[in-house]
């Protein structure tokens, strides 16, 4: 009979486990069962605190060059604990860009910060001895003293000597690497306790993938233990982000003892790491060995928290670019971070105001694999708190999350530009004018203007730093223009407008809408006869009515009347009331859609074209129209062309 495949399969393995180095006669490798946490944990301990304290500086570098080299400082503010930070970029050479000899300074009055598991008093001196700079690039080389800083944990701690720290910036990637050239010594009033030889630690954070890597080389003294740690990262620990590793694995050497290795388990028992010394495996919590700088990215509160490893996992990680509260753009970019890449998003994004009168911004999203990338369609308004409203994203492998950061920002008023186009459209030799009036400083302070454009097509400003300009479009197509706005300080603002090319189209619908008005929600609309169609019901029955209507998946209408009976004609018509309840006398217009329309309307609109056939069949038309919905304060401004090629953008400044 023959024996089953399953049995000559174990059978091998069996014999192939059977190696020399787990042999009884390896001394390495004890014969009994050891007790491995109990004899290694103090080792594992030395690891993990110099692995996480090396990486916490670096992480605090990643941090504050992300706010410093948004806004410039950080005024005092309060710590998670109560305690008070307070940060400065002292730029070296004016050049209003970070380069070497210039210096991140931060001062820190007994301040819990979510890199340490330290308290922190005094200050940190980041010294950027090295920029590189390619494309989107950017590496700095950072020299880091650590003899003026504290940490307290239930004594207080001072280190020596200084740190060289590496960061390279990518877009949705960062790099960190920290070497002590020379021995730091940790000291408890004034004792030697523990000491860091030369020793090389790294962090790589890969926003698309969701994904961290870490690793480490080195030997760490306890003196109070007396006792020496090698350890070398066999392979990096390796997850996503607020997971545990579910890769890696180290190797230590304690003075006198063989080696253990340390390693990370897939889906079981995820949550833990294994001490394994030849066929023997113990199993400690990974929260009782790290403080979980590993798995934490910037804008989580707490790395206490994480997940373990399951490959249907998807959750929500941070909300990025936080840090900017109180300092948030009128028009930057939010990114959230997801624990896995997505394929799409169910619902639309939106930001709202946090407070009456409450307020919602359309947003554009754009998907990079675990990073979704959101910017609001106009610029949100200086000073207020706005929250992300919540959404739903699906994951590469079908599971759905409502996504809901549930944390505000506030919009800087520090600067403020206010960017205001005569319309959004434009054609050759039919281009908007540009104003930058209105756009101010804090407590009055003297502005710098600059106009530049964001697209690729050639487009050349009038006066690019003057407040009001015009421009001479250059290829053909859509154009994204950008006003950046600079105060005394060096602190500047940007928004942005994208203007569409109308040179081809003889029939579209454009419409402005302001915050809060009900009609157009907040939005700027561009319709045209590439997505849907325009029919009109007016005839020589009904000379002194034009209703137009435009149809795609939202339906849309324009209803003009001379409200005196005459046939509409070239002109302006003002006073005008909601059409068809206008009284005799009035002039009535109605513009509504996707089902809003206002209970009442007080408006006004201006035909400067209008050609109808010997039957009185509309054949052409271009209206202006302005409108306020039931007592609204804002106005809807829209423009109709209807067969017709005629100007776009009237009374050039």
């Amino acid at each position: 009979m023959h024996k089953p495949l399953a049995l000559l399969l174990s059978l091998s393995l069996l014999a192939a486990c059977s190696s020399e180095s787990d042999s009884p006669d390896n001394p390495d490798i004890p014969d009994e069962k050891p007790e491995l946490e109990r004899t290694y944990g103090p080792a594992a301990s030395a690891y993990f605190d110099v692995l996480d304290r090396q990486l916490s500086f670096a992480e605090l570098l990643h941090d504050t060059h992300l706010q410093l080299a948004q806004i410039g400082h950080i005024e005092e503010s309060i710590c998670s604990n109560g305690g008070l930070l307070s940060a400065q970029w002292h730029d070296n050479d004016g050049s209003e860009a970070v380069s070497a000899g210039d210096q991140y300074q931060l001062h820190l009055r007994d301040c819990q910060l979510p890199w340490f598991a330290e308290v922190l008093d005094g200050s940190l001196l980041f010294e950027i001895t090295e920029v590189e700079s390619q494309q989107q690039d950017q590496t700095l080389s950072v020299q880091l003293g650590l003899s003026d800083i504290v940490l307290k944990d239930g004594g207080e701690y001072q280190l020596d000597n200084h740190l060289e720290l590496t960061m390279r910036l990518t877009p949705n990637r960062y790099a960190l690497e920290v070497h002590n050239p020379e021995a730091i010594t940790l000291y408890h009033r004034f004792e030697e306790e523990q000491i860091l030889q030369p020793s090389t630690f790294g962090k790589t954070v890969d926003s698309e993938r969701a994904f961290y890597q870490v690793q480490g080389s080195g030997e760490v003294q306890d003196l109070l233990k007396q006792q020496t740690v090698q350890f070398q990262q066999s392979t990096p620990w390796q997850g996503y982000l607020m997971e545990y590793p579910h890769q890696g694995a180290a190797e230590l050497t304690p003075q006198g003892l063989p080696p253990v290795t340390l390693a990370s388990n897939f889906v079981v028992d995820s949550r833990m790491i294994n001490f394994q010394q030849g066929q023997w495996v113990e199993k400690s919590q990974w929260l009782n060995r790290s403080q979980g700088v590993l798995w934490r990215v910037p804008g989580v509160t707490s790395p206490n928290n994480p997940r373990e490893y399951k490959a249907s996992n998807l959750q929500f990680v941070a909300q990025l670019n936080a840090y900017l509260n109180g300092a948030y753009p009128i028009q930057g970019t939010m990114q959230v971070q997801l624990s896995r890449p997505i394929e799409r998003i169910a619902t639309s994004v939106s930001f709202r105001t946090t407070q009456s009168p409450f307020d919602y911004i359309d947003a554009h999203s754009i998907i990079e694999g675990g990073l979704l990338s959101i910017t609001p369609t106009r610029p949100l308004e200086p000073g207020r708190t706005y929250q992300l409203e919540s959404f739903v994203a699906y994951g590469e492998n079908g599971t759905s999350l409502s996504v809901s950061t549930r944390s505000n920002f506030t919009v800087s008023d520090q600067v403020v530009p206010v960017l205001t186009a005569q319309s959004g459209l434009f054609r050759v030799d039919d281009t908007p004018w540009l104003s930058a009036k209105g756009s101010h400083a804090k407590e009055g302070e003297a502005i710098d203007i600059e106009w530049f454009e964001i697209s690729d097509t050639g487009l050349v400003f009038e006066t690019p730093t003057e407040l009001h300009t015009g421009f001479t479009p250059g290829r053909p197509g859509d154009i994204e223009i950008g006003l950046r706005v600079t105060n005394e300080l060096g602190q500047s603002d940007t928004v942005t407008q994208t203007l569409r090319d109308a040179a081809d189209d003889q029939r579209f619908i454009y419409f402005d809408s302001p915050a809060g008005e009900y009609i157009g929600q907040g939005k700027r609309r561009y319709l045209s006869s590439r997505d849907g169609y325009f029919t009109n019901n007016s005839n020589s029955e009904q000379l002194d009515t034009i209703r137009l209507r435009y149809d795609n998946d939202r339906n849309w209408s324009l209803d003009l009347q001379s409200g005196d009976g005459t046939p509409l004609r070239e002109g302006r018509y003002e006073g005008a009331t909601r059409y068809p309840f206008n009284r005799d006398g009035e002039p009535g217009v109605n513009f509504s859609g996707e089902g809003r329309g206002c209970n009442t309307i007080n408006g006004e609109f201006e035909i400067h074209q209008l050609q109808r056939d010997a039957h009185g069949n509309l054949l052409a038309l271009a209206v202006d129209y302005t409108q306020y919905c039931s007592n609204g304060t804002e106005p809807l401004r829209g423009k109709l062309r209807y067969n017709t090629d005629y100007p776009i953008n009237l009374n050039h400044r």
